[in-house]
């Protein structure tokens, strides 16, 4: 008995290969650095805060050396800031003139993971891989005619609808035709009546015709 079950299951648990997984040891230093640093502004603005509120405080003695600490701390928390916001730049920078290295890297990177990938299925024969990859493809053309029968009927109805504006606006007016509605067949314009039949059968024909694609195709 084939194990289709098992090979969907495996390949559902599968994730795709995402670069921001496999990092050098440059891109591992900037992160690190990035992050003391940004452990650093937070205890810096904690105490920068914590000086404000004993400067405001009435009784504490406010002193020339309490407000050269607030600059201070305000200061280098600013140029840890500009640190931090120049690190990614310099790390593009990096990946520009590296970019033949960086693009080799990164093409061994995703082919270790595919083949990372491969070795789950290695214990599956050929038949049952190939019977998993016909089912996935069956899979794939039903969800691509559902999206592209959902967008083309949506479509259609449309492009009829601004079809039918187009002529009734250039033949009766929406004022008889709002006539034609209301009042009886018998009093009304008959070419009137015959036009308005004719666009909501038009109308009615692609709908049908939309509804039934989708049935065909399965």
């Amino acid at each position: 008995m084939l194990r289709i079950n098992q090979i969907i299951k495996i390949l559902s648990n599968m994730k795709p290969y995402a670069p921001y997984t496999y990092k050098s040891k440059t891109d591992k230093l900037i992160d690190k650095i990035h992050g003391k640093l940004l452990a650093v502004v937070i205890i810096f603005i904690a105490a920068l805060v914590l000086c404000i509120f004993l400067y405001e405080s009435p009784s504490f003695a406010k002193t020339d050396v309490i407000i050269d600490v607030i600059y201070l701390l305000y200061f280098t928390i600013t140029f840890i800031g500009l640190v931090i916001m120049i690190l990614p730049p310099i790390l593009g920078v990096k990946h520009l003139i590296d970019w033949k290295k960086e693009s080799f890297n990164d093409f061994i990177c995703e082919i270790s993971h595919d083949e990372e990938n491969a070795k789950l299925l290695i214990s599956y024969s050929e038949i049952e891989l190939l019977y998993a990859i016909h089912w996935l493809e069956l899979k794939i053309n039903r969800i691509t005619v559902r999206v592209s029968s959902f967008f083309g009927e949506k479509t259609a109805i449309l492009s009829v609808l601004g079809l039918c504006y187009s002529a009734v606006q250039a033949s009766i007016g929406f004022d008889t035709l709002s006539k034609t509605f209301i009042g009886d067949l018998s009093t009304t314009n008959s070419t009137n009546t015959v036009i308005m039949f004719g666009l909501s059968f038009l109308l009615g024909k692609v709908r049908i015709s939309r509804s039934f694609l989708p049935k065909l195709t399965r």
